[in-house]
């Protein structure tokens, strides 16, 4: 992989977002504090950093493919769901979620999983 931007939040291993495709959000500029949410999913507004790491190895490369798509999901204003935590972990959505930090959002639509006994 050639150079990229790298993202370090905590609690999360460092991962990159190719140039190539961090070059068409570059000079995009968050209009709110976070991305549209589709209409009808109920979710809470919650800080970049406010929940811990993703369970996904840390290993497993960014799908160039997704990132595309959501990247171009912020800059047309097109809604997309929020992520989902459960137990205060990332479990679903951690494109989106690296994705809105990358490009300066400071919150996350969340959708909280209640814990299950």
């Amino acid at each position: 992989m050639g150079a990229g931007v790298i993202l370090r939040l905590p609690g999360h291993s460092p991962r990159i977002i190719p140039d190539s495709i961090y070059r068409t959000v570059r000079t995009f500029a968050p209009a709110d504090t976070h991305y549209l949410v589709t209409p009808a999913i109920p979710y809470i507004s919650l800080p970049i950093i406010a929940f811990g790491a993703h369970n996904f190895s840390d290993q497993s490369p960014f799908s160039e493919r997704k990132l595309e798509e959501i990247f171009a999901a912020f800059r047309s204003s097109r809604p997309l769901p929020p992520v989902v935590v459960k137990d205060g972990k990332l479990i679903n959505g951690f494109h989106r979620y690296y994705c809105a930090a990358a490009v300066g959002y400071r919150e996350v639509p969340v959708a909280v999983l209640a814990k299950m006994s």
